[in-house]
């Protein structure tokens, strides 16, 4: 069976290196010896990196009073766009299995809304899945910066960087589609492929604005199972978290509507030079009629895997293993 979502039939699922950064065990009290040290250049013309040095216990992970089956650890950097003027910025990384590395980015409820089937995508594969600021056991912010697609993509390039990871593939969900996108455009030469699940393209979402401002305003009424699973991930803090969310939204369809935006990449989505597979729901409630045919336009190379699902394939119990499958099959193309 493949990785099942707690609320399947729910509306919604989301530089320069780090000098400085270190990596520490979640839970430990104790910092680990990776303390700063100067940046050095190997060759001319190559990028600077931070000489970090990690040790990782792998117990199970305690977060304010919270518990997590997932070995957890921190990863400090000496910057991040999502909150400017933070130093240092803690984001929270699952690291599982070995092999090539493959980069797991949630949606805009989080990791735990809709978790994907990481025994078998680490089987053969070293899985990473932060959490991005503003989310689950990472730092906080009171709102999302505007762009915060593109800055959520230069965080994640600085926590690739601090884990000295050069080259990897990346699969993103939902609002960590457009990040993983974003990543790709940003870093082409380190992006080996990429998934983009339900990927949103357009600016103008007007079939969605009643769900952000219920995610604002009244995030409860998404229900019962929805509450528990937002708790367990982010806390007491979950309904900041996803107003957050919703605000950024609002802001971004209303510069859509006004004709001021189009779409989410500037136009340049097209600009990808990695393979991409599009996983997407046929019933996704997020997918504005033609906009995923817009999105192919951009993506005129892009392969399409269109399943019977809503907005999330890879946690559903209908489609989960198939997506999961399909991803994998892409992943391991030459």
């Amino acid at each position: 069976m493949g990785a099942r979502s707690v609320f399947t039939a729910s509306l919604h699922a989301g530089g320069a290196p780090a000098f400085g950064a270190f990596i520490r065990p979640r839970g430990s009290a104790r910092q680990v010896a990776g303390v700063r040290r100067a940046p050095t250049r190997t060759n001319l013309g190559r990028r600077l990196r931070p000489r970090v040095r990690v040790r990782v216990r792998r117990p199970v992970a305690e977060v304010a009073g919270r518990r997590y089956a997932s070995p957890m650890r921190d990863v400090l950097l000496a910057r991040s766009p999502v909150a400017p003027g933070r130093t240092p910025v803690r984001v929270a990384v699952r690291d599982e299995g070995a092999g090539p590395p493959l980069v797991l980015l949630h949606g805009g409820w989080g990791y735990e809304a809709y978790p994907w089937d990481l025994a078998r995508l680490a089987a053969a594969r070293r899985v990473i899945a932060p959490d991005r600021t503003g989310y689950g056991r990472s730092g906080r912010v009171a709102e999302l910066p505007p762009g915060f697609h593109q800055a959520m993509a230069e965080e994640t390039l600085l926590v690739l960087d601090a884990l000295r990871l050069e080259r990897f593939a990346l699969w993103g969900h939902s609002d960590g589609a457009v990040i993983a996108a974003w990543t790709a455009l940003l870093a082409p030469a380190r992006v080996e492929r990429v998934v983009l699940e339900a990927l949103h393209f357009r600016a103008a979402k007007p079939g969605s604005l009643p769900f952000f401002e219920t995610a604002r305003d009244r995030p409860e009424a998404f229900g019962e199972e929805v509450v528990r699973a937002l708790e367990r991930d982010h806390g007491p803090a979950w309904r900041e978290v996803i107003g957050a969310g919703g605000r950024a939204w609002l802001a971004i369809i209303a510069e859509g509507l006004a004709g001021r935006r189009s779409d989410l990449f500037g136009g340049r989505l097209g600009a990808i030079a990695a393979p991409v597979l599009l996983l997407h729901g046929s019933r996704d409630p997020r997918t504005e009629p033609g906009e995923l045919d817009d999105a192919r336009r951009a993506l005129p190379g892009a392969t399409l895997a269109l399943l019977d699902s809503g907005h999330a394939p890879h946690a559903s119990a209908r489609t989960g293993a198939e997506a999961t499958l399909r991803a994998i099959a892409f992943l391991d193309e030459a």
